[in-house]
């Protein structure tokens, strides 16, 4: 090849000018975006993760949860004899459908079945006329409303009674809404015991509870110092405020016994009357507590599913 040549391809090269970019192929111009979507993606994870990461870090030096205290003393009981597995309860009759709940129950003399319901009242349950237990007419004792009473959640609108007890013609009732109240069931006249605000801080879950043979005591329970509508709050928080009350229906007299309790439910005095047996809902455990020292002699931890 000439010089000549040579020249003439130098002259028909189409120089770039500034003003141009060079051209890129299309396929790699999607390689680059598709690269780039990527290296956002990762980053907006990233930054995701570690916001979950502080803000748990965070919530777990600031959480104003205590501790819950270390369960010593464990006691296993083993499913035998008395506690053996039953299907007793599966054998049962179901008296009526239109209960709501009913929560608690006593028998009375002449085959009466008083129950508490959810609505707020307290039902008496009549035998049939040939006497079969709970098949007859069903009266109202209280209609679940106590008008102007002290209660711990005005919008409920009514009571929810949670423990009988039934000595002579007086019914006694622990309600988690109204607190502590006897009925004179053949009158049905309500009259309050212990109101809601009768301690500080207020009783916002009465549960359960058990009379003296002399009718001079009553034991009962708070719960939790969580209300009705939120009583849930004490399994999620792990805090344990359940309390035993001890009322003295001659003096009047309210005394705290027992503090610390992890929902205490049930309330049942021992046969001597010696000792008070108290059930734990969110420990699963029962505790027989010295009615004079208050101090627990025994404990059993029961199996959970």
């Amino acid at each position: 090849m000439n010089n000549k040549q040579i020249r003439r391809r130098n002259v028909s090269a189409k120089p770039i000018s500034a003003n141009e970019s060079p051209k890129v192929s299309h396929s790699n111009s999607k390689r680059r975006m598709s690269h780039s979507n990527r290296s956002c993606i990762f980053s907006l994870l990233f930054c995701f993760c570690g916001c979950i990461l502080i803000a748990f870090v965070t919530g777990l030096f600031m959480c104003p949860f205590e501790t819950v205290m270390k369960i010593e003393d464990i006691v296993n009981v083993q499913l035998k004899n008395a506690y053996a597995v039953n299907s007793l309860l599966s054998t049962g009759k179901k008296l009526h459908n239109i209960f709501p709940t009913p929560e608690c129950t006593v028998e009375g003399k002449d085959k009466l079945l008083y129950a508490g319901l959810a609505d707020g009242r307290v039902v008496c349950i009549h035998p049939s006329n040939d006497g079969e237990i709970g098949a007859g007419k069903v009266e109202n004792i209280t209609t679940g409303v106590i008008q102007g009473a002290v209660n711990t959640y005005d919008a409920w609108g009514h009571g929810r009674p949670f423990g009988l007890r039934l000595v002579g013609e007086t019914l006694y009732v622990a309600d988690a809404i109204y607190g502590l109240y006897m009925v004179d069931i053949k009158l049905k006249k309500i009259s309050i015991l212990v109101s809601p605000d009768a301690v500080v801080p207020n009783i916002n879950f009465a549960d359960d509870l058990d009379i003296t043979t002399d009718g001079n005591f009553i034991y009962f329970s708070d719960a939790t110092k969580n209300q009705l509508t939120h009583y849930h709050f004490e399994v999620y928080s792990g805090i344990c405020s359940g309390r035993i009350f001890r009322y003295n229906l001659i003096s009047k007299k309210l005394d705290i016994v027992i503090t610390n309790l992890c929902f205490a439910n049930g309330v049942q005095l021992s046969n001597n009357e010696h000792q008070l047996v108290v059930t734990e809902t969110n420990r699963n455990r029962i505790t027989w507590y010295d009615i004079e020292t208050w101090k627990p002699l025994h404990v059993v931890n029961l199996p959970c599913k």
